[in-house]
């Protein structure tokens, strides 16, 4: 049951977001099995990291802040603009 709905929410959307471990693994195999990129942020290992295009080694409140807080703020040109 848990793999119907992953795959159905994998497929549902171009992008998805999941927060989770057993069935987050699942997830990320039925993503793999469609062709879609898979990303993470994660302080350690997972049993998907072969699978990942993007990871991102850190806590996961203090990566997806910064992440939010970047896309908030005006971009900034290489060198500040000048």
């Amino acid at each position: 049951m848990a793999a119907a709905i992953a795959t159905e929410g994998v497929s549902s959307d171009d992008d998805a977001h999941l927060e989770g471990d057993f069935s987050g693994y699942r997830f990320c195999l039925a993503a793999r099995d469609m062709g879609k990129p898979i990303a993470a942020v994660n302080l350690g290992r997972t049993r998907a990291d072969d699978l990942l295009a993007l990871k991102v080694v850190g806590d996961c409140g203090e990566a997806l802040s910064a992440a939010a807080e970047s896309l908030r703020s005006p971009l900034t040109p290489p060198g500040g603009g000048e």
